[in-house]
């Protein structure tokens, strides 16, 4: 049986590599470049367009000039000028690198190839090591004979053990840390691409006593792992974090295999876990793979649409497996591609259904696939429990919901006329009532607009924790006074974790910055994950943070003094009342602690900014 070979010594980046990168940052035009592929119009500071990345009617595409970076408010995707081409053109960063540096007259050595992505590539360096371990611990070493046994009981055999790089991490608490560290991989680089944890100075493997499937990219790179117990004891599967080279909500499992079935055979077939894609193409089906746990996104579409524009969604027979397809039609139904669903029997998987009724039986319920339309509009009416009045509303109401959030107009109409044959009812009487949700729901947005401005705090957040969001977000949108003010946050700590957080990387990433401005914003971008990223655009879009930043900083350091204050007031204010009634002799000083505390609170309230609220 083959087995992953063993590679060399890992790359080291060369200094100039970076400045190439800033060379190009710092000449290239984010708005010029993506106005190349989007019509673009500017907005205040942004240039807003419909995005490339998801199929939309009314524009969410910001881009920002100024800050060289793009966010789409519909569909999350964020990132600067090389992310963007890259993931338009769907190219590496070397050739992005190449294309833009040709534009701007900055030469890039064909060296740069090998160095340029040092910070990253030694993931995959190491990945591929670390499957080399595993695979050869299943095969090879008597501590993967747990491993065998499991993959044995589930019918997996020699060929796809091989094909999809199986391993096993036995229960040993450093066996992977002990055969990196002999094959010169660093503490460092092990700890960094989280196969290996530490915890009081002692190191530790992140997985144990699970298989190991190795997550591969179209381009055949591994790029995480995922891993499942033998058991039945939780969780039941474990991923690797997401890094740069693996997002899950682009990543499709078994795609680098199954891309040229899926051209071949004109459709994509879409099932739930690692097992479904393995027993079918174990059975010789090879169109076929799997999202990892998110459910089916715009991006995994996306991925799919360069390979066929046909899809066969063949999720597992339970609540679970229901839901996670429900999830994902919206998405497909918006995407222009054609989306067909199998349901299966309560329980069974598809690798269940394949063991049990062979190749050509799951063949055929494929191509006997309902249009996802109609699995949609009929799921929902066989979940009411009766047909009452109440049930059959909140059925239509579910549905009008699910149909307003599609863009054709065709598609809307063909649901509402097959709802109406389940429920009996005249096209006209539906297509009224689903005029009336839609006008209600118009009404119900304006009253909650009326109030809102762009300055609402969260609800959920304390007021002193919106005060220290506003006061790091006014300085990640003026980098330049950053290190101005970093000590003073230093000696004060803040309550907001989320703040905390993002104030501790732009703490550690900026270390050894001297001098800070708009052109260093990619770096704090880089190293958060998707959901913070989103979160940081969205305010870095935000025109609030833009006038005044000095007096809105300096505002915000009053307001959490203000906040720091309240407390003592109150505090003193109980000791007052005790020292009246027990007519103690500290009845004096309190009453000059207490002035002096109110004379601190109105020399604070004197300049406080009107935006400000209470």
């Amino acid at each position: 049986m083959k087995i992953i070979p063993r590679k060399g010594k890992r790359i080291s980046v060369l200094a100039d590599s970076n400045k190439v990168v800033e060379e190009i940052r710092q000449r290239i035009n984010i708005v010029d470049v993506i106005k190349d592929v989007v019509s673009l119009n500017k907005k205040g500071k942004n240039h807003l367009g419909l995005c490339p990345f998801h199929t939309e009617k009314t524009p969410s595409f910001n881009v920002n000039e100024e800050k060289g970076f793009f966010y789409c408010f519909g569909c999350q995707e964020s990132g600067d000028v090389f992310t963007f081409l890259m993931k338009y053109n769907n190219n590496s960063f070397y050739e992005t690198l190449l294309d833009l540096g040709k534009r701007v007259g900055v030469e890039v050595k064909s060296s740069y190839q090998k160095d340029h992505e040092d910070q990253y590539y030694f993931l995959i360096d190491i990945y591929k090591e670390a499957a080399r371990i595993f695979q050869d611990t299943l095969i090879r070493s008597k501590l993967g004979s747990p491993g065998l046994h499991y993959l044995s009981k589930r019918y997996i055999n020699d060929n796809s053990l091989n094909k999809f790089m199986l391993g096993y991490a036995p229960e040993e608490w450093t066996h992977l840390h002990h055969h990196l560290s002999q094959a010169n991989y660093s503490i460092e680089s092990q700890i960094k691409s989280e196969l290996v944890k530490s915890k009081n100075k002692n190191y530790y493997d992140n997985f144990r006593h699970r298989v190991i499937f190795p997550i591969v990219d179209e381009s055949h790179r591994i790029v995480a792992f995922g891993g499942r117990v033998l058991d039945d004891s939780q969780p039941k599967y474990l991923n690797s974090p997401e890094n740069y080279y693996f997002k899950k909500r682009e990543i499709l499992y078994g795609l680098n295999l199954a891309k040229q079935a899926i051209k071949d055979e004109g459709k994509a077939i879409i099932v739930e876990g690692y097992f479904d894609v393995i027993m079918a193409h174990q059975m010789g089906i090879e169109n076929v793979v799997a999202p990892l746990g998110t459910g089916l996104t715009q991006r995994h579409i996306q991925k799919l649409k360069r390979y066929t524009d046909k899809m066969v969604l063949v999720f597992d027979g339970d609540p679970a497996g229901e839901k996670a397809m429900i999830r994902g039609l919206t998405h497909t139904l918006k995407a222009d591609i054609e989306t067909l669903v199998v349901t299966l029997s309560d329980g069974m998987d598809p690798c269940d259904y394949l063991l049990n009724n062979g190749s050509e039986s799951f063949i055929e319920m494929v191509n006997q696939a309902k249009p996802a339309l109609d699995y949609r509009i009929e799921w929902g009416y066989h979940q009411m429990p009766d047909g009452n009045d109440f049930h059959k509303r909140q059925y239509l109401n579910d549905l009008y919901s699910f149909l307003n959030a599609l863009d054709s107009e065709v598609q809307k109409e063909e649901g509402l006329k097959k709802a109406a044959i389940l429920l009996k009812i005249s096209d006209r009487g539906i297509q009224k009532d689903y005029m009336n949700f839609l006008n209600k729901g118009r009404s119900k947005k304006v009253v909650q607009k009326e109030p809102t401005d762009s300055n609402t705090p969260d609800p959920k957040l304390s007021p002193k924790a919106i005060t220290e969001r506003y006061l790091i977000f006014t300085l990640l949108n003026h980098l330049e006074f950053f290190l101005n003010y970093k000590n003073r946050i230093l000696s004060m700590g803040l309550e907001d974790s989320f703040s905390q957080q993002l104030f501790n990387t732009m703490t550690d990433v900026f270390s050894e910055k001297e001098k800070l401005g708009v052109q260093d914003l990619h770096l704090i971008l880089e190293v958060l994950d998707e959901e913070d990223k989103a979160l940081v655009s969205q305010e870095l879009l935000d025109g609030k943070y833009q006038a005044e930043p000095i007096q809105q900083i300096q505002d915000c350091f009053k307001r959490l003094k203000l906040h720091e204050i309240r407390p003592e007031q109150v505090s003193i204010s109980r000791k007052i009342t005790e020292a009246q009634r027990e007519n103690t002799v500290d009845l004096d000083e309190l009453l000059e602690e207490r002035q002096f505390l109110a004379n601190e609170e109105n020399k604070l309230k004197q300049r406080e900014k009107a935006t400000w609220k209470d």
